[in-house]
């Protein structure tokens, strides 16, 4: 199953990497500490972790954590 939704979380990272570049400031490294994930995939226990694998410095929140 996870090989079937490779490419579109491969689609996930690259948009989060591209947003990421997007809002860096060189005054303000690692400004950005969350990424709350919603809808479809964001409650997919996989994505979650290939996102926390991939982005470690930054915390994964899906709407059921509280």
């Amino acid at each position: 199953m996870e090989l079937l939704f490779r490419p579109i979380i491969d689609d996930v990272v690259k948009l989060i990497r591209d947003t990421l570049v997007g809002i860096e400031n060189p005054d303000e490294p690692n400004k950005l500490k969350t990424i709350i994930l919603c809808g479809g995939l964001g409650n997919s226990s996989h994505v979650r972790k290939v996102l926390e694998t991939t982005f470690g410095a930054i915390s994964i929140l899906h709407p059921r954590d509280e």
